[in-house]
């Protein structure tokens, strides 16, 4: 591995908040599954086809995985979001673009992790939807505005990034 710039980037406002909103989002997250868990009947759909019929049923305490999962991962993003000398990037980092470059791959990480939150809630909401509610499950939407929200700040990246050589 190429010896990098160890060099901080400074936080600005967009960066805190958008760091606060990711964790915010996800205690409220938490708030919820445990405040709604008594509501829930003892077996829920866990798992759903093509068309939104629910085909494998579980204990709902599987809904405690969805938030440990996320604060698991969104925890593992704000380590590794400390060492941006050590990602991956689009373009040979040297010491004239370390500071810009670490700091266009923090903020991705940033709002990847406030996607993250986003997302499992989601998920939550759609299952909950269907538990209580014995609906399909309704969120044919899922997957695109899942995969709007990875892609599109990892476009806007990787476009600053090969801006900013």
């Amino acid at each position: 591995m190429e010896n990098r710039p160890k060099v901080k980037p400074k936080l600005t406002f967009i960066d805190i908040i958008t760091e606060a909103a990711g964790w915010i989002v996800m205690t409220i997250l938490w708030i919820i599954v445990i405040y709604t868990y008594k509501s829930f009947p003892d077996t829920i759909p866990v798992h759903f086809d093509v068309k939104g019929v629910p085909d494998n049923t579980g204990s709902k305490l599987v809904l405690f995985f969805l938030p440990a999962t996320a604060t698991l991962l969104l925890t593992g993003m704000t380590f590794l979001n400390s060492y941006p000398q050590i990602f991956n990037y689009p373009i040979k980092i040297n010491a004239e673009n370390a500071l810009r470059q670490y700091t266009l791959a923090t903020r991705m990480i940033r709002f990847l992790k406030l996607a993250l939150a986003l997302i499992f809630s989601l998920v939550y909401f759609s299952i909950s939807e269907a538990a209580t509610e014995n609906t399909l499950f309704s969120a044919w939407y899922i997957i695109p505005v899942i995969l709007l929200m990875v892609f599109v700040p990892l476009g806007v990246y990787l476009i600053q990034a090969s801006k900013h050589k």
